[in-house]
């Protein structure tokens, strides 16, 4: 039988804050809000376990039952965030003239669409993820 952990942590990455987002309609480039990878993402960790146990079953062949869970925790890990809020889930649109604008001649329900698309998940880590499985060696 094994049992293994592995805990991963890291500090934030840097990335460029702007002052303000560009509507889409300009061509202009984004004044940056600082020096350049002046802004920190925050920490990650995670902790991965896996318990196994092989079992002989015939000459040369075996089975390993396992149990192997990512993300032990359920840990958020923030992995991308939006450069002018610094926040994975809002990208700040909506805060700006431009963005009143698009709420005010759309439907009530735009904002929450809006927010819905603007829910990018590659912003975040792995969710807790757990597989329970055999393998079969011969």
């Amino acid at each position: 039988m094994s049992f293994n952990i592995l805990l991963t942590a890291g500090s934030g990455f840097p990335y460029t804050g702007i002052l303000n987002p560009i509507p889409v309609t300009t061509s202009r480039a984004p004044l940056p809000s600082g020096a350049v990878n002046n802004d920190r993402m925050p920490w990650a960790n995670r902790i991965d376990v896996r318990v196994q146990r092989r079992f002989s079953v015939t000459d040369g062949s075996r089975i390993t039952a396992f149990l192997w869970i990512q993300n032990l925790l359920d840990t958020v890990n923030i992995q991308n965030v939006w450069r002018y809020t610094g926040l994975p889930g809002d990208d700040g649109f909506l805060a700006i003239p431009e963005g009143q604008q698009f709420l005010d001649s759309a439907p009530p329900v735009a904002e929450v669409l809006y927010r819905h698309r603007n829910r990018s998940l590659g912003n975040y880590g792995l969710p807790r993820l757990t597989r329970l499985g055999i393998r079969f060696d011969f």
